[in-house]
């Protein structure tokens, strides 16, 4: 087995419960790397937040798939190699309608995310773990009002993720948003909303940078957990579920390994690539 790029999700996956890396995992990164092999945090987070809060300290991460799939960038310059965005009238309409609940709204743009003063306190009383809201309130860019962002500046947005109060309020909010031509909102947990333009997911990400790098589809090992990882799982020769993993995504992994409370990220790195 020749596996030259592991693209590895980051929540349930290479985090733990508590939003932590597990020392074994680092560990296990830093061997691939040095072995020559290309790691890819794929990911729905921001890139500012995997830069600067998860991969800060983990040299040789060149590439990172970010707001699930519809960026991607070079870690080390800093640059945008491929953005997929929604038409803007379209993101604007969803701006609209969700504005209209008391719900926190994230807007990912480029290389950052965004999210308005007065909703963050929404993300909080959701019921999420804090350590997961410190992190991502901590690198976004905080405005006094994503009106002037999203309506007068007409931000090319990438994805949104919307955090809701309630399951209930989920369910009538996520309604009227796939109401909406060419939107099908997913949720990886049980509040919340992620929305990208389309079916565009980690697995056309990851299509788009093996394409420039001349890798084949059997040369990439894909980890993941979540609702978000099940396209790349389906497409991916060699997909590892997590113990944590949805019943939907083991269905259609490969191989099972540990949870993401065991490393179950450094028990896939050393098996498949012998370190």
């Amino acid at each position: 087995m020749n596996i030259k790029l592991v693209a590895i999700d980051l929540d349930g996956t290479f985090l733990d419960e508590s939003c932590k890396r597990p020392q074994r995992n680092i560990d296990a990164v830093k061997k691939a790397i040095d072995k020559g092999v290309i790691v890819v945090p794929t990911t729905g987070r921001s890139f500012r937040n995997v830069k600067e809060e998860l991969f800060y300290d983990i040299e040789g991460i060149t590439y990172c798939i970010n707001a699930n799939g519809t960026i991607v960038a070079d870690m080390e310059k800093e640059k945008v190699l491929y953005a997929r965005t929604l038409p803007m009238e379209l993101g604007q309409q969803v701006y609209r309608i969700a504005k209209k609940y008391p719900v926190y709204i994230e807007v990912y743009a480029g290389l950052e995310a965004y999210a308005d003063a007065p909703r963050i306190k929404y993300l909080y009383q959701s019921g999420l773990d804090r350590a997961y809201c410190d992190q991502l309130v901590g690198t976004n860019i905080i405005a006094d009002n994503l009106d002037k962002i999203v309506l007068t500046d007409g931000i090319s947005i990438s994805k949104y993720h919307i955090v809701c109060m309630s399951v209930e309020a989920k369910k009538d909010l996520k309604d009227e948003i796939a109401a909406l031509n060419d939107l099908f909102p997913i949720s990886v947990i049980s509040k919340n909303i992620e929305l990208v333009y389309g079916t565009y997911s980690k697995r056309d990400g990851l299509e788009h940078l093996i394409g420039q790098l001349g890798i084949d589809k059997s040369q990439v090992l894909v980890i993941g957990d979540s609702n978000n990882d099940y396209d790349m799982m389906v497409w991916a020769d060699h997909a590892v579920a997590m113990a944590n993993a949805s019943e939907r995504v083991k269905a259609v992994a490969s191989d099972i390994t540990a949870s993401n409370n065991e490393a179950g990220v450094a028990n896939t790195l050393e098996k498949y690539l012998n370190l």
